[in-house]
């Protein structure tokens, strides 16, 4: 039977993405080789009776893998070793996935990874922030790590990963970062009134003929049968600039102002621009 079988392939050398190639099923035998099949991964890729050569034209990734071909004569059969094809080719697939993913609270640490398929693997990743329209470097690794993250982080972000042989671009994801509020200082009931004191915070009472006088130190005295009031905030963020943040507190709102104490993000709180007297006008105009 046929001896010494094998494959060659041509051109020989890197083979890159888009080109073509030829395999060839070489043997010796007397008479001669009747048929060729050609195998991949251990699955038949052709029928008895092929050719001797194997064209693969406008190679893909998907070419990759472990040839071999069976050489038949009327004397029997002959099998050649295996041949590797390794296709290589730019990165393709790229994305980016966000840890934890969701809203990120301020002052957390957040890992964006850079994810792709490319052969070589990538040498040289690039990150990106998005600013309207204009762009900033931001890493040059594979991961980027935003540590004691702040709302000046929050923006679309995406990676460029290269290669070799090409460079392609992820889609960009959007970080939303979320203000972490300040803990209420302290909650105290006193007979049918009670008074409420917050850590920079100010309680307005909203009446539907008037208002009732601040108290002292920054809070206001309700009635009990008062169940309309609300809670404006004025916190210090980044650069000194300041963000006013108001929650109505209705029916129940002892409950409320509980929640409001031992929670560090208050879904309560609808955030404003302005001054205090602007914001407090803006926050009136929300409820019916």
């Amino acid at each position: 039977g046929p001896k010494k079988t094998s494959v060659s392939a041509s051109p020989s050398g890197a083979m890159v993405e888009g080109s073509s190639v030829t395999l060839t099923c070489n043997s010796k035998a007397s008479p001669p080789v009747d048929t060729y099949t050609w195998f991949k991964n251990g699955a038949k890729i052709s029928q008895s009776g092929s050719w001797q050569n194997f064209y693969i034209t406008n190679i893909t990734s998907e070419d990759s893998g472990q040839y071999y071909c069976v050489a038949t004569s009327g004397h029997g059969t002959g099998t050649s070793g295996l041949y590797t094809v390794n296709v290589l080719y730019s990165p393709k697939n790229i994305s980016v996935s966000v840890s934890p993913s969701g809203d990120i609270v301020e002052g957390s640490s957040v890992t964006l990874a850079c994810n792709s398929k490319a052969n070589p693997p990538v040498d040289i990743y690039t990150w990106f922030k998005k600013n309207g329209t204009e762009l900033s470097l931001r890493g040059t690794a594979q991961n980027y790590i935003i540590i004691d993250i702040r709302p000046l982080d929050s923006g679309e972000y995406y990676c460029e990963a290269k290669n070799k042989y090409g460079t392609a671009n992820s889609t960009a994801v959007s970080v939303n970062v979320v203000y972490k509020s300040k803990p209420l200082l302290g909650l105290f009931v006193i007979g049918p009134l009670v008074v409420i004191q917050i850590l920079a915070f100010i309680i307005y009472i909203k009446r539907k003929t008037s208002r009732t006088p601040e108290a002292e130190n920054g809070g206001t005295s309700v009635s009990q049968n008062h169940r309309d009031c609300v809670l404006i905030a004025e916190r210090s963020i980044d650069n000194n600039q300041k963000v006013l943040e108001a929650a109505r507190v209705g029916p129940g709102y002892e409950n409320q102002l509980k929640d409001l104490m031992n929670a560090e993000i208050s879904p309560y709180l609808q955030k404003f621009d302005g001054n205090l007297k602007d914001t407090l006008s803006k926050f009136l105009h929300t409820i019916p």
